[in-house]
């Protein structure tokens, strides 16, 4: 019998703020498809830093896994939630997050559950999108699936075997005739460990003017502190952010050449929805109707997972839903100063200095 992990799932590898949680969303929406909140597979195993196959230390592996990705997220501070810290004290005798994966499988898997349990009335989820159909998560999985699948966890002597694990959990959960889709926002710093992990894997990029991404991601930053999440602890400097946007466009010039790899961008696809998405299904042999269409925009729609009108900002994941933001956050000489930095990278993918864009014409990108 073939295992589950030997199926490639599709992979969106990025890039930051650049619309991967939507994106996640309208692939979502494909009666043959099936989002996973987000875990970067590569990074949950490895750490910030890939060193070869090599992995965390046991302890901090499962903290990645179970506590520090969207798919299993854990606040790093709960003062003031009497009740989780009860939940932690009672079971682990601190409290402490770290101290549940000092407990067997069995025990701190009911920890986990026992804190999810609680978590949504502890922590205001006024900041996250509208939605009818979640996403799976760790509480989609079945209790002696999840204890299972810490256990292999914990033994695993590569990344790829305890990414092979997660797959395999994750695939008992779907119906047969599904795929999964996993979103890594920044997957595309992993490109060459998760061609060597899942080499036929189809990947979807999707890309957005790296002035826009820096403004979005110092609120994006702001806001995760803000609401303690566990996974955001990095500086918020406009032109750290815009820099580190140049060298993941310099990553993709160097594999916009894979057959499976699919390029598209985020200003197309907020001005032509219906079409990109329909060459994206078609590029990933999904049939689809026009009303299939239809359906994707009206559940994934800025005003449907925010019930704001987009230009409209709030503190939101969802903030304004708009495209050329920097024209009107930017003074003069901050947007001469940005093209200077980054202006070869934003002609390369089509965007020009003053505003105005120009067909996406790079190996791999999304033809319509």
């Amino acid at each position: 019998m073939v295992k589950q992990a030997s199926r490639a799932p599709l992979f969106i590898i990025g890039m930051y703020k650049s619309g991967t949680s939507w994106l996640l969303r309208i692939l979502d929406k494909h009666p043959h498809l099936r989002g996973v909140k987000e875990i970067d597979l590569i990074g949950a195993g490895a750490g910030k830093v890939v060193n070869g196959d090599a992995l965390l230390p046991r302890k901090e592996r499962l903290i990645s896994y179970f506590s520090a990705n969207a798919w299993a997220a854990l606040p790093k501070d709960l003062a003031g939630n009497t009740q989780a810290t009860s939940i932690l004290a009672r079971n682990t005798g601190s409290e402490s997050i770290s101290s549940i994966f000092e407990l067997s499988a069995e025990k701190a898997i009911d920890t986990i559950l026992e804190l999810y349990a609680v978590k949504s009335k502890h922590i205001s989820l006024d900041w996250a999108p509208n939605e009818k159909h979640q996403l799976l998560s760790v509480i989609d999985v079945p209790r002696a699936a999840l204890i299972e699948l810490y256990k292999r966890i914990a033994a695993a002597v590569s990344i790829y075997e305890a990414a092979d694990a997660f797959l395999e959990t994750m695939y008992l959960i779907i119906d047969h005739r599904s795929n999964l889709v996993l979103k890594g926002a920044d997957l595309i710093a992993r490109y060459g460990y998760l061609n060597k992990w899942k080499p036929s894997g189809k990947k979807v990029l999707i890309v957005r003017d790296g002035r826009d991404v820096a403004i979005s991601a110092v609120h994006y930053r702001r806001l995760m502190r803000s609401v303690k999440r566990a996974h955001v602890d990095d500086e918020d400097d406009y032109w750290n952010l815009l820099n580190a946007w140049r060298n993941r466009v310099n990553i993709l010039r160097d594999m916009a050449n894979d057959g499976n790899l699919v390029i598209l961008r985020y200003e197309d696809l907020m001005l032509n929805f219906k079409k990109i998405v329909a060459a994206l299904f078609s590029w990933l042999d999904l049939a689809y109707a026009d009303t299939t269409l239809d359906e994707v925009y009206q559940a994934t729609s800025f005003e449907t997972l925010t019930d704001r009108k987009p230009g409209e900002s709030a503190q939101h994941l969802l903030r304004r839903g708009m495209i050329g933001e920097w024209k009107e956050v930017l003074s003069p000489s901050d947007s001469q100063n940005a093209w200077q930095v980054a202006g070869e990278e934003l002609t390369f993918l089509g965007y020009t200095e003053f505003g105005r864009y120009e067909p996406l014409d790079i190996a791999g990108a999304l033809l319509i």
